[in-house]
């Protein structure tokens, strides 16, 4: 498996998914709808981390943090996450169960 498989949840077919895609665009119409709005990319990536109930991890939080229900790891105080046990821990417990 590749490096961008594992970090897209063990399978490159959940970057194009349907889900994630429709997802995206119901959070943009939400967003515009309200009278604001995010980047077109953060809107795809919010979309899929909604879809897939993925964990975000950034330093970007502008954006993200108008995205309802988006679960995000903060790491604007941190250039090395694996260096907080806090950020690492809560890496883990977000992680995606494998489908058995």
């Amino acid at each position: 498996m590749s490096e961008s498989d594992r970090a897209a949840g063990g399978s490159s077919r959940a970057n194009n998914s349907a889900e994630a895609v429709i997802s995206a665009a119901r959070l943009r119409a939400e967003l515009e709808g309200g009278g604001q709005s995010i980047e077109a990319l953060d809107t795809l990536i919010a979309g899929q981390a909604l879809a897939h109930d993925w964990t975000l991890v950034t330093k970007d939080l502008k954006d993200f943090l108008r995205v309802e229900g988006l679960t995000i790891i903060d790491l604007t105080h941190s250039d090395q996450p694996f260096d907080r046990p806090d950020v690492a821990a809560q890496m883990l417990q977000a992680r995606p169960k494998e489908d058995k």
